[in-house]
């Protein structure tokens, strides 16, 4: 007999099943954005090239995919079964079951008069309390557990912006040469300057360049640009200028060397030379060519 009560006291224990009080479900909105696809461009007004210096911009357009979706969560609050509080329920179930019939009948008597949560909570502690199978139910113990979720598609669109591609490398490529590797500025303007050590030695058979941006299968953008004839001769013969100046270097020969290249129709090219070279020179080295650069114009 003692193990037949041991037995059902022990399974009662064991067996029993939680107390559902409701589903609710939740929902999480979110927006996913991706990286962006990255295209460049090169603006550049005209591939014939009829100048020394050369300008031109850089864009980038950028191609984000926004989606818009939300997590849809159902869930179960419930009550976990402990056997362990029947001991105490059980008990309250038997001395609150008259206790729920005579507030029933008082109801019934009165027409409804008593309001459902005065009717409806003892009897739901009595049969809850009867049934060694079910706690009761409790806000406070209960737990949540996520039965399900799905993820719907709400809205996905195209976010396109185009901007100036600052401070970006590109590509130079001359036959002949190494790529030359350039920076825009922060405005995404570029400058190319033939007159310069990057071109120098092969200026006479300069025919082409080609600027890219970009990587292959990554937005990349190219030109070709053509190099006019007489914008050819007239680079070999700055060239010469800038090479006699080089194994002199007085100020002298730098106020020659600047008119002569401004007499080829290199006004900004002169400047830029002029400057960059005493930049590197002291005060007496600067006013000397300033005399002679003033000497000098009068001739030229």
């Amino acid at each position: 007999m003692k193990k037949t009560i041991l037995l059902l006291i022990s399974t009662l224990l064991i067996t029993g099943c939680a107390n559902h009080l409701r589903y609710e479900t939740l929902n999480d909105p979110q927006v996913i954005r991706s990286e962006p696809d990255k295209e460049y461009f090169i603006k550049l007004d005209d591939k014939f090239i009829i100048s020394p210096i050369i300008n031109f911009d850089i864009e980038q357009q950028e191609t984000i995919t926004a989606t818009t979706s939300e997590d849809v969560t159902k869930r179960e609050i419930y009550v976990p079964y402990s056997g362990g509080r029947e001991f105490l329920e059980v008990p309250t179930g038997l001395i609150m079951f008259p206790v729920s019939l005579v507030i029933k009948i008082v109801d019934v008597i009165s027409l409804g008069y008593l309001p459902d949560r005065v009717t409806d909570k003892p009897a739901n502690f009595a049969f809850s309390g009867l049934n060694p199978f079910l706690n009761w139910e409790s806000e406070k113990r209960s737990e949540k557990k996520n039965l399900k979720t799905i993820n719907k598609v709400i809205d996905e669109k195209e976010e396109v912006r185009r901007v100036a591609s600052k401070n970006t490398e590109f590509t130079v490529a001359v036959e002949g040469l190494e790529d030359q590797t350039f920076t825009t500025n922060q405005k995404g303007e570029a400058e190319i300057k033939l007159l310069t050590k990057a071109f120098m030695n092969n200026l006479g058979s300069i025919r082409e360049l080609e600027i890219s941006v970009g990587e292959e299968n990554k937005g990349k953008d190219s030109k070709t640009l053509i190099l006019d004839r007489e914008l050819r001769l007239k680079i070999g013969e700055g060239k010469n200028h800038i090479i006699n100046f080089n194994r002199v270097r007085t100020p002298e020969a730098l106020a020659d060397t600047v008119l002569k290249i401004e007499k080829l129709g290199f006004r900004k090219t002169a400047l830029d030379f002029e400057r960059f070279q005493l930049n590197k020179q002291d005060d007496d080295f600067r006013r000397k060519f300033d005399q002679a650069i003033a000497q000098k114009e009068k001739t030229y």
